[in-house]
C-alpha cells in the first residue's frame, strides 16, 4: 500500500487506528491516529472508484485539546460517522469496528516534509457538494443572525467616511508662551 499524494475528498475504511497522548508537559491532548484504506475519490461531481491503487491517507483526530477540554466536534464526528463509542479502552485494546468514511484531506507541510493528512472525517455517503437547502439557511439566520449582524453593523460604521465638513471643528491649542520679554 502507498500513501495519498493528493488532496481532495475521499472515502474508505479505516484500516488501523492508535491511541495517542502527547508528552509535552504543557500539552494534555490526546487524539486518534487512524488509517484509512481509500477506496473511492470524489472528482466532477461524483465518486470514482479507486480500489485497485491500493492507496492510504493518515491524520491524527484530537479528541482531548491541548488544555484540556474536549473537542466536542471531533469527538462528535468520530462518533456519528465512525462508530466510535467515545470509550478509550476500545481503541487501546482494538476493540472497535469502524464504520467505513469519507475524509476531507489536506497538503499538510512539517518541518519542510510535505504530506497529505486527514483533516476531516464525514459521513461515507455524504454528498461531497457543500449545498444548503433554504430550510438550513433559515435555521443558520435563526442560530447565527444576531451575531452576523453585529459585524455587519461593525464593518459598516467602521467602513464609512465622513462626508461634508465639520459642524465645529477643534479648535487648535495656542501654544504657550512665557512670560519674560522676547528679546526680538
Amino acid at each position: 500500500m502507498q500513501e495519498l499524494d493528493q488532496s481532495g475528498r475521499f472515502r474508505g475504511q479505516i484500516a488501523s487506528y492508535s491511541l495517542f497522548e502527547s508528552d509535552k508537559d504543557d500539552s494534555q491532548s490526546v487524539g486518534i491516529r487512524i488509517v484509512v484504506l481509500i477506496d473511492s475519490i470524489y472528482q466532477d461531481g461524483a465518486w470514482h472508484d479507486w480500489r485497485q491503487y491500493s492507496l492510504t491517507t493518515s491524520g491524527l483526530i484530537n479528541v482531548i485539546k491541548r488544555d484540556g477540554k474536549v473537542n466536542e466536534r471531533q469527538v462528535q464526528s468520530l462518533m456519528e460517522h465512525a462508530g466510535w463509542n467515545g470509550r478509550f479502552d476500545a481503541i487501546h485494546e482494538n476493540m472497535w469496528t469502524p464504520d467505513p468514511i469519507s475524509v476531507t484531506v489536506e497538503k499538510d507541510t512539517y518541518n519542510g516534509d510535505v504530506s497529505y493528512r486527514n483533516n476531516w472525517i464525514n459521513a461515507y455517503e455524504s454528498a461531497a457538494s457543500g449545498s444548503s437547502s433554504s430550510e438550513s439557511a433559515s435555521e443558520l439566520d435563526k442560530k447565527f443572525g444576531s451575531i452576523m449582524r453585529v459585524f455587519e453593523k461593525n464593518i459598516t460604521r467602521n467602513d464609512t467616511k465622513p462626508v461634508g465638513k465639520l459642524v465645529n471643528p477643534p479648535t487648535p491649542p495656542t501654544p504657550s508662551v512665557p512670560d519674560e520679554d522676547i528679546p526680538f
